[in-house]
């Protein structure tokens, strides 16, 4: 399985066609999103893209970020699935989604307390014995990690995504958010990776093989 995972387009509906194709071009099976289709933009704003994104042929797993609205998560587009809250599978992988972001000081338009996180996270799972074939998808990164670290030396991610991978150790994590972010962590021995802003071109290719190895590289579609 290939996909290409993609993070933080902030309204740049000008790039999905390169993004695309790029994928295209790298044998991606599918993309997975990782929120901020918008940037503060309207429904419609984000319906938009994702109908750009399903004209590809290519079929999307996505989360909402937190400058997308909020009822993004309930809008039907043909070959784009909303995975916030839910467990969905493709092929033996499954993918569970979580949107928004934790709190932060700029009210942003999609934001859930630590609970609500904890909580859509682990009702999609429930009844799940193995985890070794779960991917986690969600916006924010986990705290304390090389992918949440801002700029200002911050640690301003999840503290119930950190958690949920401790408990679970899915197979890998997948998220967004913090753009200065972009780059691969472990958290107690998952692979945790940021594609990057794709607004500035950053994607990153996954590789999971039957035998659940991964692989997986940062890319930029402008240069690589």
């Amino acid at each position: 399985m290939r996909f290409c995972a993609v993070s933080d387009l902030h309204g740049n509906i000008s790039l999905v066609p390169k993004i695309t194709s790029y994928a295209r071009k790298l044998r991606c099976e599918f993309i997975v999103f990782c929120g901020d289709l918008t940037d503060f933009g309207t429904v419609d704003e984000g319906i938009e893209v994702l109908r750009m994104f399903s004209k590809s042929g290519l079929k999307m797993l996505y989360v909402p970020g937190n400058c997308d609205p909020r009822e993004l998560v309930h809008v039907k587009v043909e070959g784009a699935v909303c995975i916030h809250g839910k467990l969905i599978y493709m092929d033996d992988v499954g993918f569970i989604g979580v949107g928004g972001s934790s709190t932060t000081p700029f009210n942003t338009p999609f934001e859930l307390d630590e609970n609500e996180i904890w909580n859509l996270l682990r009702n999609a799972v429930s009844g799940v014995k193995d985890f070794s074939r779960i991917v986690l998808v969600s916006h924010d990164p986990p705290n304390n990690t090389a992918l949440d670290l801002t700029f200002a030396g911050l640690h301003v991610g999840s503290k119930s995504v950190r958690e949920f991978i401790l408990k679970y150790r899915p197979l890998m994590g997948i998220h967004g958010h913090i753009h200065e972010g972009r780059g691969v962590d472990k958290l107690n021995g998952v692979p945790i990776i940021n594609p990057g802003a794709s607004i500035n071109g950053y994607v990153a290719i996954v590789n999971i093989e039957k035998d659940a190895k991964i692989a997986y590289r940062l890319l930029n579609i402008f240069s690589d």
